[in-house]
């Protein structure tokens, strides 16, 4: 069975009912029990468990995940289900996390969705259950000779295997005034928690480039009434992965829902007070 919205796919066999084939998807669909008696079919509105606990991690060998965004959450779960039941730790600096992150660029901003209930990856339940150690903290030195690594509070985690999952960081523009009050980068939760606040007090919004984030942004917040407005050099939002034709399509589209476009590099940014970052 596929999703017609994200094309995961989850089985439908008699052995493994609902269990999940492919992603993006993280989450097996959730099963009830049912019976039939006299013709009659009952349901319990209860769910069965995801997965079965498991009864005893062995101490070694430790494998430590280093970031739980939708890979390191993956991998987690891959590892569990797969027999694995050495040591397992994961590693994030967010102490939101994990959590879905594209709710950030769209349910939330177009206010569908409370910044505080975006949806987490996995649920708590399923760390206990599988004995899965968490570590809210950042890294500061990787030794991979010694399989070792150093948080900033200074405690060391020594591990068999290490997979690095932490993603990718925004870039900020290298212009003047980058770093200024009001400029912002969206990733994490506390930058979309951020973003939401400033643009519900100014009611405008101006984004550099037309990348699919940036659209669906800007798609978002026209919802809400807000100017919006998009710079890039690139005049056709996804050109170069649809042809000219769609990419006349989107632009046209959000044009036709209020956003405005502008065709050029910025050069700088101006305004009178900078953050403290």
């Amino acid at each position: 069975m596929v999703c017609p919205w994200h094309k995961s796919v989850f089985a439908i066999t008699e052995s493994r009912p609902g269990s999940l084939l492919e992603p993006p998807s993280l989450r097996a669909l959730k099963r009830f029990p049912v019976k039939v008696e006299q013709d009659a079919v009952w349901i319990d509105p209860q769910p069965l468990d995801e997965a079965t606990p498991l009864q005893a991690a062995d101490k070694q060998p430790t494998y430590v995940v280093l970031g739980t965004g939708a890979g390191g959450s993956a991998a987690i779960k891959a590892l569990r289900e797969n027999g694995f039941t050495g040591r397992l730790v994961v590693v994030e600096r967010e102490k939101q996390a994990p959590y879905d992150r594209t709710a950030l660029s769209k349910f939330v901003p177009q206010g569908d969705m409370d910044i505080h209930d975006v949806p987490s990856l996995l649920p708590e339940s399923y760390y206990q259950q599988q004995q899965i150690e968490r570590i809210n903290g950042n890294v500061e030195e990787l030794d991979n000779q010694r399989h070792r690594l150093r948080l900033e509070d200074g405690k060391t985690l020594s591990y068999d295997r290490l997979l690095l999952a932490t993603g990718a960081t925004p870039p900020r523009p290298d212009l003047p005034g980058k770093a200024l009050r009001g400029v912002e980068v969206l990733r994490s939760w506390e930058q979309a928690a951020t973003l939401v606040a400033t643009v519900e007090r100014e009611h405008r919004l101006v984004i550099i480039g037309n990348s699919f984030i940036g659209m669906e942004v800007a798609a978002a917040l026209r919802k809400q009434a807000i100017e919006v407005t998009v710079v890039s050099p690139h005049p056709l939002p996804f050109e170069k992965q649809f042809g000219t034709e769609l990419g006349r399509f989107f632009r046209r589209r959000h044009q036709e829902k209020g956003v405005t476009f502008v065709d050029g590099d910025p050069a700088a940014f101006e305004g009178e007070k900078a953050s403290a970052r």
